[in-house]
């Protein structure tokens, strides 16, 4: 997927379901991709209401992609569920192989 000139992008999935051993709330994982910027993972997506979604289960959260990684979704025509999630890069200036990231 692509962003256009002012940013939004967007995908299609289904609802994920939970691991197995349901310790794990319903997620997307995520990594971003472009010209000069190497593979960038931000925090998984996911939604808003999951009762896996506990406070152990946040604290494991890096804060990658601005914050907002709890989705609210919300019922369109034809029972599709639609959410909305910004993403925020921080920058990076590279130094040797090192990367250093700034809030």
């Amino acid at each position: 997927m692509n962003a256009d000139a002012e940013g939004r992008y967007g995908f299609r999935t289904i609802m994920p379901g939970p691991y197995p051993a349901h310790d794990t709330p319903r997620h997307i994982h995520a990594s971003l991709f472009g010209p000069g910027l190497a593979e960038y993972w931000i925090d998984d997506y996911w939604f808003a209401g999951d009762p896996l979604i506990t406070a152990a289960q946040r604290a494991t959260l890096t804060g990658r992609g601005g914050g907002g990684e709890t989705v609210p979704l919300e019922r369109a025509g034809g029972g599709i569920l639609r959410g909305r999630r910004d993403i925020v890069l921080q920058q990076v200036r590279v130094s040797g192989n090192c990367r250093i990231l700034r809030a």
